[in-house]
């Protein structure tokens, strides 16, 4: 009589090969989402510039129809002559102080004296995009100069 051997296949994935194939996805996961983080803050400097352009046009929309630029950004806009000049000598323009996709704040930044002639839009970085140091702040100015700096204050062209 020949002997009868019964053979066994089991379905699946034994332990080992269960740990191999989740280190490998851990090293993977490790090298590569670095780089993806900073094409994600990359992508949301967008969120400054736009928003700091739409700004603008609404300061120029503001300067045109005011004789002069705003001194802040406010929930209303005063400009006709009996309102113009509040109590408090400020100028306001109904504008949010952050940006559309609420990455950055916004700030508008006058002269000190008085006559608001020139102006200056900030955008600072906020909450999660604050990690994103090499692009931290951004800067437009009345003539249409624009700048960005880092954390420590040096300049990047780069970031527009």
């Amino acid at each position: 009589m020949m002997p009868y051997f019964i053979v066994i296949h089991y379905l699946g994935f034994s332990l080992l090969e269960l740990l191999i194939s989740l280190s490998l996805i851990a090293i993977l996961s490790s090298w590569v989402l670095p780089g993806y983080q900073s094409f994600v803050y990359q992508a949301r400097r967008s969120d400054a510039t736009t928003s700091l352009l739409a700004l603008q046009l609404a300061v120029e929309r503001y300067r045109m129809s005011c004789s002069q630029y705003p001194t802040r950004l406010d929930n209303q806009t005063t400009c006709d002559a009996a309102t113009s000049a509040q109590a408090d000598g400020f100028h306001s323009l109904k504008a949010s102080d952050k940006s559309m996709k609420a990455f950055y704040l916004l700030e508008l930044q006058v002269n000190d004296s008085g006559v608001a002639n020139a102006y200056r839009l900030v955008a600072s970085s906020t909450g999660t995009q604050t990690a994103d140091s090499q692009c931290a702040r951004f800067f437009l100015d009345q003539s249409g100069q624009k700048t960005a700096v880092d954390t420590q204050g040096q300049s990047h062209d780069e970031c527009w």
